[in-house]
């Protein structure tokens, strides 16, 4: 588990990513698909931690009820399980008018 400073750092990035998007794509927020596939791929991965407290990345050490909802947010394993959305990803979502709330 990585230490608090570490951990605030990579909320640090991860709030950067998520605000860059937003303002490039208009996105902040990725889809409920998105997400589910996202929280089935952690719930499968052996860095997954579910006690003591809410569950986080072993890795990074990120809520991962947060996380896996932010469009831009990509897992911390090398290589990453998943990827932030790509620009083609949200296009389509807001074709399909499935912007999350």
């Amino acid at each position: 588990m990585p230490t608090v400073r570490e951990m605030f750092f990579n909320l640090m990035g991860a709030a950067k990513d998520s605000y860059d998007m937003g303002v490039k794509m208009g996105i902040v927020l990725a889809d409920a698909e998105t997400s589910t596939k996202r929280i089935d791929t952690c719930l499968a991965c052996p860095h997954f931690i579910t006690e003591p407290g809410p569950a986080r990345c072993g890795i990074c050490g990120c809520g991962m009820k947060v996380k896996v909802r932010l469009a831009a947010a990509r897992c911390a394993d090398n290589p990453p399980r998943w990827k932030a959305m790509s620009a083609q990803e949200i296009e389509e979502m807001k074709a399909k008018n499935k912007l999350p709330l």
